[in-house]
Parts: C-alpha cells; sequence; structure tokens
C-alpha cells in the first residue's frame, strides 16, 4: 500500500505544490497545508467577515453557530475575497478534479460558538466534491478540529455512485458510531492547524467536526467549487427527485446524473494502489 504524507509544515518553495496537493487528495482524501496564508492577510479577512456577520439581513444563525454564504455577486465586491475565489492553485486543484475548466464557486464564512456539537457525526457529503478550508484562527482539537478518515472517499465515491444507479436519493450519509474500530477504516486524523493554514479535502471521504471545549470560536472561511450545470443535468435531477414517477424511471435519470458523483478518475486511487 503506497503511504502518502497528508501534511505539510513550513516552506513549501521546495516541492511542487500541485503536484503534492493532488497526490495527497489521491490516495488520503485530503492535504494540510500548514502557514499557507500570511496572518497579516488573515486579519484583513477577519475584519471584512466580522462586519458581514453584523449584517443580519445576509445571515443564518442557529445555537451551533452563524454563517454568511458569498456568491459571485458578492465576491466581486470584495475585494481580498474576491482574490481568494479567483486563485490560480483553487481554480487549477478544482479543474483537474471535476475534470473541467467550466467551473461554479461560492464561499461561506463560518463561525462555530463554544460549547456546542456541530457535525460531530463522521458522515459524507451527498455529493463528490472538493472544499478548501482556511483558517482564520487557530483550530486545535480543543476547539472541535475537524476529523477526516484517510483514504475513506473511495468508499464514499462507490456508495454514492451506487446509490444513483440503484434509485436511492439519501442526502448525507454516516455512522451513529464514531468509533474507528467500528467503523473499520484507516487511521482518523484531527485537523488541527494554526491561523492561516490551508486545509483542500475531498467530500466524500468520511469526516465530521469535533466538540468545541474551549470559550474561543472556531473560525473558518470556505470556498466550494462545482461544474457548471448543463440544462440537460437539471431537467434530469428534476426528474429523478420525482416520486410520483415509478421507481424505474426514476432509476434511468439517475444514471444520467454523473455530474452528481462522478469526478476525474485521476482524483482516485485504483485498487491496486489501495
Amino acid at each position: 500500500m503506497i503511504t502518502i504524507p497528508y501534511k505539510y509544515n513550513g516552506n513549501l518553495s521546495n516541492i511542487n505544490l500541485s503536484a503534492t496537493i493532488k497526490s495527497s487528495l489521491r490516495y488520503n482524501g485530503i492535504v494540510i497545508l500548514e502557514n499557507f496564508f500570511d496572518t497579516k492577510n488573515i486579519d484583513i479577512i477577519n475584519d471584512l467577515v466580522n462586519k458581514d456577520l453584523a449584517d443580519d439581513n445576509h445571515v443564518i444563525k442557529n445555537k451551533k453557530s452563524i454563517f454568511r454564504i458569498y456568491t459571485k455577486k458578492d465576491l466581486n465586491t470584495r475585494e481580498e475575497l474576491n482574490n481568494l475565489a479567483e486563485y490560480t492553485l483553487f481554480k487549477e486543484i478544482s479543474s483537474w478534479f471535476y475534470k473541467t475548466i467550466k467551473l461554479n464557486y461560492d464561499a461561506m464564512a463560518h463561525i462555530d460558538y463554544p460549547g456546542v456539537i456541530a457535525n460531530s457525526n463522521f458522515h459524507s457529503d451527498p455529493t463528490v466534491g472538493i472544499k478548501f478550508y482556511i483558517h482564520l484562527n487557530d483550530i486545535n482539537s480543543d476547539q472541535g478540529a475537524m476529523r477526516y478518515c484517510l483514504g475513506s472517499h473511495l468508499e464514499g465515491y462507490l456508495r454514492l455512485k451506487h446509490e444513483i444507479n440503484s434509485g436511492s436519493l439519501t442526502d448525507t450519509f454516516g455512522y451513529k458510531s464514531n468509533n474507528s474500530s467500528d467503523m473499520g477504516y484507516r487511521k482518523i486524523i484531527d485537523v488541527s492547524s494554526s491561523k492561516g493554514s490551508l486545509i483542500i479535502f475531498n467530500t466524500a471521504g468520511l469526516h465530521s467536526a469535533g466538540f468545541n471545549k474551549t470559550n474561543d470560536c472556531r473560525r473558518i472561511l470556505r470556498y466550494q467549487y462545482s461544474p457548471k450545470i448543463t440544462k440537460r443535468t437539471k431537467l434530469t435531477r428534476i426528474l429523478r427527485n420525482k416520486k410520483q414517477l415509478p421507481i424505474f424511471i426514476r432509476k434511468f435519470f439517475a444514471r444520467l446524473d454523473t455530474k452528481r458523483c462522478y469526478c476525474s478518475n485521476d482524483a482516485l486511487p485504483i485498487y491496486d494502489d489501495l
């Protein structure tokens, strides 16, 4: 079995950054780049996010967290956030992952309050995708740092593919137990990282948030890219989800909906490597 590092610290100038990220995403499902962004730039972003979160007309609040979603239009009016959305590295990795240069994207500022549990059960997202997390403050296990099960993205991908082909249309799926021995998977890592670190991960892999035991919030800026949806894909999704239709018809349209689950074969390890 091939072992690929998933975490990199310090100066990254002596490595091929793009190839390193792709390799770790392919085999581990995640890569952690410590201290990737200058903390002075992160301070500017934090000030901007704080200002936006103070506007109750554009935020979503609950007992666990507060967040603000930024559309492309929103990002165009915020230079610092838009520069990240247009970051060449983000677009290159996303184009490789989805095997297309035609991408949609959005961003979300997400703050988890102390003492609460958010998405604490291990789960896979209902679509195969790629997310970029920027830590806006130091986040360790006590602050509810994300956990990720290395290599589980392949199982998640195959399960989603099966659900599509069988016509099963469940949302996010997960496990009631967070015990790694019960799950039967490889190493579960704690994604503790310092302010300015960049985390890129495959959402098909099993992941969860931890329990914030501190008096500090967990602050994250998330960017997510996805392939642009064609008119055909929109139609197939409408028909696939129309419960009044017979199941065999829904299965047919589910099979056409390849954009929901498929990513580039190069973004997944081959069986002989596992």
